[in-house]
């Protein structure tokens, strides 16, 4: 199975930008195009807040469209390419709370809340 890691400030599901991009990796670094920095987010980015199986509880950034159309069937493919990312970030190594994760699963949708707002609210 290939999967790839979720972008930053991008939708998690359809990786659509979601959020401005104020730097880029360049040249010759990892990453490289890859957004570095954000500024603020886009119209249409949500923050979606989930229950794992073990309690926990997960944000993800997604577009306004795939939150609309995000159900169950999409939690499997989903929580694979988070525990994807974390081993890019991690360069392939396994930690012992990286394992744990990996018997873990998205159980529910608790929240969505639109970014902007959340922002202006920080303010």
């Amino acid at each position: 199975m290939n999967i790839a890691p979720k972008t930053v400030g991008c939708c998690s599901i359809c990786e659509k930008l979601v959020f401005d991009v104020t730097a880029r990796f360049e040249a010759g670094e990892p990453n490289e195009g890859k957004p570095k920095q954000l500024g603020a987010p886009q119209p249409d980015a949500r923050r979606v807040t989930f229950l794992l199986a073990s309690g926990e509880i997960m944000d993800l950034t997604f577009c306004e469209d795939c939150t609309q159309t995000l159900s169950a069937e999409d939690y499997g493919p989903l929580w694979d390419k988070v525990l994807v990312s974390w081993l890019a970030e991690l360069n392939e190594a396994r930690p012992m709370w990286f394992l744990a994760q990996s018997e873990n699963a998205i159980l529910c949708e608790l929240g969505v809340q639109d970014w902007a707002e959340l922002m202006r609210r920080a303010h």
